[in-house]
């Protein structure tokens, strides 16, 4: 884990290199065998605009805009396109959720295994919560699988619906007319509308917000079990095929709980996201982790970019296996306080 100098909350850099990475798992995700019922109402406490830390995870259902109001300014995500700072708050990233999952519920999606697919962005996030917080069971794929083994896990996993990127478009119309799986909808994070047969996540987003302002609230009332599966994993698949990895809202918050004991980041916090969102590794301490505590995530532009994007965004935490880190310290040698 590597930490800012520049972090207010300490005036040095700890970088933890380890060399196995199970141990650096290990180190920040502690299991326990007896664990508190939990769902995904953490993010009650996304942002608070003190930087109090969150409470124990309970086991009530995410309600979130009753609980943000005061806190309708707190970055969520930063981004920069075309050389603009883009920056979107909390308040603004909740909705898109709740609007989201309104919406595939209202195509029905409700209880399906949905698939996302694609690089680290916002809306890869956004597309994974509005499907874990009240829709249905979570798949998420590998970017870089080959066709025929992203058939497989596709076709394993039964999922009716997919998000993707639009670089994947063909490669998923393709799969989709297979005759042995059982995909229906395909989602495009990228178009700006429904076009051919294929939804947009925008437009999805746009007619989740009506359904909301009409009083539909089957997403935002969904009640959620957290014993049940809402995670659908595949291992790497190194040795053998991949297998099948199943998580509950249980597995998933206690493990935030955990890291909360031993990695310390809050409001003041910026996350720089770098490797593969799919991972559980990333998704976990880069993703749901940084939300958990309030702090604002951005997007790496790619291995060969992360130490301008450190400077650019001003990050503070940066979560990676150590072979990146050996490969930035050869590059930029700097003097590392332990």
């Amino acid at each position: 884990m590597w930490r800012s100098a520049n972090s207010s909350k300490c005036n040095y850099i700890l970088v933890v290199l380890i060399k196995n990475t199970i141990e650096y798992l290990c180190l920040f995700i502690k299991i326990k065998c007896a664990v508190k019922s939990c769902a995904f109402d953490f993010f009650y406490t996304l942002k608070e605009k003190h930087c109090r830390s969150p409470p124990p995870i309970s086991s009530k259902k995410l309600n979130w805009l009753e609980e943000r109001e005061m806190q309708e300014n707190a970055k969520c995500f930063i981004r920069i396109d075309k050389g603009i700072f883009e920056e979107i708050t909390y308040k603004e990233y909740v909705n898109d959720i709740n609007s989201l999952g309104t919406a595939l519920i209202s195509i029905g999606l409700k209880d399906k295994r949905i698939g996302v697919i694609g690089e680290n962005r916002k809306e890869w996030e956004l597309s994974y919560l509005s499907i874990v917080c009240g829709t249905g069971v979570v798949v998420p794929l590998d970017k870089s699988l080959p066709e025929n083994e992203l058939n497989s896990l596709i076709e394993r996993s039964e999922i009716e619906a997919i998000f993707y990127q639009e670089k994947y478009t063909e490669i998923i119309k393709k799969i989709k007319f297979s005759e042995k799986n059982k995909l229906k909808h395909l989602i495009s994070i990228d178009l700006a509308s429904h076009e051919d047969g294929i939804y947009s996540e925008i437009e999805l987003i746009k007619e989740g917000k009506k359904l909301l302002k009409e009083g539909n609230n089957d997403f935002i009332s969904a009640k959620i079990n957290p014993e049940e599966m809402s995670i659908m994993l595949f291992t790497s698949g190194t040795t053998s095929a991949s297998k099948v990895v199943a998580l509950s809202h249980k597995n998933l918050c206690t493990n935030l709980m955990d890291i909360g004991s031993t990695l310390d980041i809050d409001c003041n916090d910026v996350l720089l996201s770098v490797l593969p969102v799919h991972h559980v590794f990333e998704c976990t301490v880069g993703f749901l982790f940084s939300l958990y505590k309030g702090a604002e995530t951005v997007f790496c532009d790619g291995i060969r970019h992360i130490v301008e994007n450190l400077k650019e965004y001003q990050v503070s935490v940066m979560a990676c296996v150590p072979g990146i880190y050996e490969r930035i310290f050869r590059r930029r040698p700097i003097v590392l306080l332990l």
